[in-house]
């Protein structure tokens, strides 16, 4: 960045987004890296934020302006929850989208992973991760997706670890 620009005083935040409360009572945590992009169905430059809650929104980049989110549980996919480790706990709370998505660009589809569990039993044997595709722009599942890639609840705390599910 050129310093002058930083210290020219016009630079600094110009927006600010406030998430609305969680179901489950934990903050909203984000730790997968922001998008920045300009989808070619809009042409407007969006940042797309992904929440450990499994929350995804795409806010305007100039202004801030909400233009689409979604909120994986109300699809049956809640974060999972930390507790359910029984004492692995490097992410405070719950578990959500956690690594930086990707853009194709080609066809404007954001790719991301999710961790949730399989069905509506919770604990450690039977958490999940859940292989998304959607629109950049409006979050809309892409065809196929999402896919569960564990197939199975685990057999042991071991195989849930070691992915030998």
């Amino acid at each position: 960045m050129d310093p002058e620009v930083v210290t020219g005083g016009s630079f600094g935040q110009i927006w600010h987004f406030t998430t609305p409360p969680s179901a489950n009572g934990f903050p909203e945590e984000f730790i997968a890296r922001s998008l920045v992009y300009t989808p070619s169905s809009t042409g407007r430059q969006v940042v797309i934020s992904f929440s450990e809650q499994n929350k995804i929104y795409v806010l305007d980049a100039v202004n801030g302006t909400l233009y689409a989110s979604r909120d994986l549980s109300l699809s049956g996919e809640p974060p999972f929850l930390v507790s359910d480790l029984g004492g692995c706990n490097d992410i405070p709370n719950v578990i959500g989208i956690t690594g930086t998505p990707v853009v194709d660009p080609t066809t404007d589809t954001v790719y991301f992973w999710a961790k949730s569990y399989l069905g509506s039993e919770r604990g450690w044997q039977n958490g999940a991760y859940y292989f998304h595709g959607v629109d950049a722009t409006t979050l809309v599942e892409r065809p196929g997706f999402p896919v569960n890639i564990q197939g199975q609840p685990c057999k042991s705390r071991a195989d849930c670890f070691f992915g030998r599910g």
